[in-house]
Parts: structure tokens; sequence; C-alpha cells
């Protein structure tokens, strides 16, 4: 165990040393940050585009669409209910009598010319139409934006179902009446059998942090492990430290000096990330502290997480040393990514229907176990399935690092990269491969 923590504190030392590890520590949380709020900050800034409303119909669409663009409903987002979702302009077409028309003299208003930008982003031309009775032609420089469209859609048919209604005598107060009404829904948790908050939906959420935690830490240990392996291998410096400790010690102290390393950037990350959250909504920080702490999730995760880990983390060190370029290493990492991905996929299922027969037979394959079993907590699993996965975890986690260490030692002392009949055998009959 000394020469273990050894190999362990020189792997450590050996990447929080470079000024790359204290660059990507401080920078990756304020792009992490940019990439999440940047969308909605330069949505909130971005001017709300023109409109012009041409009503042909003769039935008062435009003031309906007026109040919908001004004052969107709260199902929009927050970013929309900052003001105006679009500014609506008088027609620059003047006047015209068909939609024909109308378009024929709107276009040219939406088209951008000499580098000057237009004086018209959208235009609503709604008329007559056989088959509905009214019908919308919507003009737009960017397709791609449908907020605006959906919602004079949203007013147009409104207001043709309230004029529908006042035809067959309905008054426009029960109408205004029969529009407002909605129930009003409670949800309770079935489990606790009492109203539900917040906290009773932490759970699968947490699951789902702890499977991308998960996730980071392989992607970004594996890379560090067969760059270490490789470099070390190639510099002959593998066979030195083979002379003064076992392949077990080597391969264990550079999985532990890498955890360490990870460990140390998450661990300043949710430092920051929870010193934020603590002083903006003490109250959700300590729901997500009790939730953690409270339901005993905190121990079943830090297992599913260290097993996780080790089975992944045992595998990359021995693809290393099997490996003689980088670019071989590259071939053979890619396929392992993608194992560790397709869980990630799942995830977000495992958290809507935690009790889909398909998510809980994945739950119990070894290498979705640590990813898809903390995403299924929200489901409040048996005794038996936690566990059953949690030993699942560690026996794979276990029979990982032992094939592993023998692949290790096998890759570490050959050279070449040998046909796989010939690493069958150095890996399971050491004797019988030379």
């Amino acid at each position: 165990m000394n020469r273990l923590f050894k190999i362990a504190l020189r792997e450590y030392l050996a990447y929080i040393r470079t000024a790359g590890f204290w660059i990507s520590l401080c920078l990756t949380p304020v792009g992490l940050t940019l990439g999440i709020l940047g969308p909605t900050l330069l949505a909130r800034n971005a001017p709300p585009p023109r409109i012009a409303v041409v009503d042909l119909s003769g039935q008062g669409y435009a003031p309906d669409i007026v109040r919908a663009l001004a004052a969107p409903p709260a199902s929009r987002p927050a970013v929309a209910r900052r003001g105006p979702l679009a500014v609506i302009v008088p027609s620059p077409a003047g006047p015209v009598t068909s939609a024909e028309e109308a378009g024929r003299k709107l276009r040219p208003f939406m088209i951008r010319t000499g580098g000057a930008p237009a004086p018209l982003d959208m235009a609503a031309v709604i008329h007559p139409d056989p088959v509905q009775g009214v019908a919308v032609d919507f003009w737009s420089r960017n397709l791609s934006e449908r907020g605006v469209e959906d919602l004079v859609k949203a007013a147009v048919a409104e207001r043709m179902t309230a004029l529908k209604l006042a035809a067959l005598g309905v008054k426009p107060a029960d109408i205004a009446a029969a529009s407002n009404a909605a129930p009003r829904v409670v949800d309770y948790a079935a489990g606790a059998g009492k109203r539900a908050g917040l906290k009773d939906r932490l759970p699968g959420f947490a699951g789902f942090g702890l499977g991308m935690l998960l996730w980071m830490m392989i992607f970004t240990g594996a890379g560090i492990l067969l760059n270490s392996v490789i470099e070390e291998k190639s510099s002959r410096v593998l066979e030195v430290l083979l002379a003064s400790a076992s392949s077990g010690e080597i391969m264990g102290g550079k999985i532990l000096g890498v955890a360490a390393v990870t460990a140390t950037v998450l661990t300043a990350w949710f430092l920051i990330g929870g010193g934020l959250l603590a002083s903006a909504n003490p109250k959700l920080f300590h729901d997500i502290l009790t939730v953690l702490v409270g339901h005993g999730l905190i121990l079943t995760f830090i297992v599913y997480l260290v097993g996780g880990y080790l089975m992944y983390a045992s595998l990359f060190v021995a693809i290393g040393a099997h490996c003689e370029t980088n670019r071989e290493a590259q071939t053979l990492l890619a396929p392992m990514m993608m194992l560790t991905t397709i869980p990630v996929i799942f995830m977000s299922q495992a958290i809507l229907r935690p009790d889909s027969p398909a998510i809980a037979l994945l739950s119990w394959f070894p290498p979705f176990t640590p990813f898809l079993a903390p995403a299924r907590a929200a489901a409040d699993p048996s005794l038996v399935g936690v566990l059953g996965t949690l030993a699942l975890t560690a026996l794979t986690a276990a029979a990982s690092i032992w094939i592993s260490g023998r692949a290790f030692r096998a890759g570490a002392l050959s050279s070449g990269r040998g046909d796989g009949r010939s690493l069958f055998l150095r890996v399971f009959r050491p004797s019988a491969g030379g």
C-alpha cells in the first residue's frame, strides 16, 4: 500500500503542477456558465422582431394579435416574458385588396439591401378562406423563429372560436369565462402520502446528476490514463517501475492518482456551485442536502460512483498498456466511450419512466448499472434491487480490476501489438504465453 500511495501521489503531483490543470480548473466553469446562461442573456438583449398585421377578413383579428404579442402567455419561457415577443408596426405596404397583393408589396420590406437592416421582420396577412373560413399567410425573414407565428395562430384560433360561439347565441362574458376555465391541480407523492414538492422530485434529478458526474470522470480520466501509460511505456519508465513495484500497485496508483486529480477539480467546482446556490436559494440547497443525507442516497451513490469509476478506469489502463501510439489508443478508446454514452442516453427515460421493464433490465447490465441504477432512485426501488445492483457493481469492478491487472502486466512487459490469440494467452495463461 505504501508503494501504491507513492505512485498515486506521483501521478497527482505530476498533473496539478501543470499550467493546463489550473487553466482548466478556472476556465471550465466560466465556459459552462456562458454555455448555459449565454443564450438566455443574448435572447433577452436581442431586439424583438417587427411585425406588420394586415387584416383583410373584416372580422377584427388584428387587436387580438396585438394583445397576444404584447403580453405572451405565462407558458412562454422567461425570456419571452421580459417584454413583448414582437413589436407591431404599421404596414408599409399601404392599402391592399388581396392576400397576394399584400405579400407582393410586403416582401421587399423584409429583404436586407446594401447591408442595412430590413425595416420589417415578419408580416401576418389574414384573409378569408373558402375551406376554414379564415387563413393566415405568415411571411418571415427567419423561418426558425416559430414563437411569434404560434402566438398569431393561437390568437386567430381563439378569435374564430369566440365568433362561432357568439353566432350560436353564447354571451361574450360566458365565452371569456369558458376560455379561462382550468382545474386546480395538486400533486401528491404516493409513497409519502402527502402533497409533493420539489424535495420529492430531487432523488431522480440527483441520480441523473450522479450519472453525469460518473460520465465526466470517465471521460476526463480516460485520456489522462491512456496518455500516461503510453508515454511511460514508450519511454521505458514503466519497466523501471515494474522493477520496484508490482503491476497491481502501479495500476492502482495510477487510477487513484487520476481519480484524485478529477476529484480535486470536481470538488472545487462543487464548492463554488454550492456556495452560489446556498447564497441564491438557501431552501433549495437545504432540500438537496436533506434528500442526499436523509434518504441514505449519498452512501449508495458513492458506491455506484466508485465502482463505476474503477470498472472503466482499470479497462483504460489495460488498453493503454497494449498500445504503442496515441493513434492506436484512440481507435480503442472510441468504442469504450460509445459504451459509456449509451446509458447516458437512457438516463432521461430512467427518470421519467423508472419502472419501464427495459430500463429495469438495463440497470442490471453491469456496464450500465452505475449509471441507470441511481437514476431509478425516484421509483423507490426495493431493498433487494438496491442491494443487488450495489453488489453487482462491486463484483463487476473487482472482476474488471483483476482482468485488467493481468492485461496491464502482460502489455507492460510485451513489445509490439500482438494478435488476439497471443494477447489472450499472456493475460489468462502467462506461462503458455511466454
